[in-house]
């Protein structure tokens, strides 16, 4: 944690210590093996990080149901648009642009 302030204080940004800190790492590690000022972060089981839910133990079934989720809503809104008489070319962009990318985005974490 130590090169982790020594950098924030050298690139003049702050570290904000009251975040919980997600973070892979054996269960039965002991308190003193960590640096003093980690002993107040807390673990998590799920943390958010670029768009993508990690779980402490590598299962991404909440990242996929986060994903379905969205595309759901979003045709929902591309039916409505097709509801309206847009043209194929039309709703076929608007597909690409917020549903597949959606779908695509990430996409090799899981491999």
């Amino acid at each position: 944690m130590g090169h982790v302030m020594n950098w924030a204080v050298k690139n003049k940004t702050t570290v904000n210590l009251l975040k919980k800190c997600f973070a892979f790492h054996r269960l039965n590690v002991s308190h003193d093996l960590l640096p003093p000022v980690m002993l107040n972060v807390g673990r998590v089981a799920v943390a958010k990080l670029l768009g993508v839910y990690l779980r402490h133990d590598l299962n991404f079934s909440q990242h996929v149901e986060s994903i379905v989720a969205t595309c759901n809503q979003r045709l929902h809104l591309l039916a409505q648009l097709k509801k309206q008489g847009l043209g194929i070319s039309v709703t076929d962009s608007v597909f690409k642009a917020i549903v597949l990318n959606e779908i695509s985005y990430a996409l090799p974490v899981f491999f």
